[in-house]
């Protein structure tokens, strides 16, 4: 009985196994650079109620529970978005690198930030868009 136990036992490990591999990641990642600023315009949020609305108009506002509300202009160069706020964190610009995927995710990662708690909300986790 035991040998009966442990030989489904291993079936069924190897069929969810192999389940999980066949679903693929459920997230796909980032694959691309934005081909211009309609693929990082909307209202994204992450896991820690992070908001980060880009606009149309070159105007942003982040917020997130670790750091003041931000509102400022962003610039997007390739894959790199500048962001320039009035104020507090804001006042001091940061350059992150920008990848996007069809799935409607996108990562930001800080190549120059000296605002520490800024640079925690934008590049810890995926930012995941959310319809109107």
């Amino acid at each position: 009985m035991k040998k009966l136990a442990f030989a489904v036992a291993i079936v069924v490990g190897t069929a969810c196994a192999q389940s999980a591999r066949d679903e693929g990641p459920r997230t796909p990642p980032p694959v691309r650079a934005p081909s211009g600023a309609k693929d990082i315009v909307g209202i994204w949020r992450n896991v820690h109620q992070g908001v980060f609305e880009v606009r149309d108009d070159g105007s942003y506002v982040l917020i997130s529970p670790i750091t003041e509300p931000e509102a400022g202009r962003y610039q997007l160069n390739d894959d790199r978005v500048a962001l320039r706020g009035d104020k507090g964190c804001g006042a001091v610009e940061a350059t992150y690198g920008v990848r996007v995927t069809h799935a409607q995710r996108m990562d930001l990662s800080a190549d120059r930030d000296p605002c520490a708690p800024r640079r925690r909300v934008l590049g810890s986790d995926p930012w995941i868009y959310t319809p109107r």
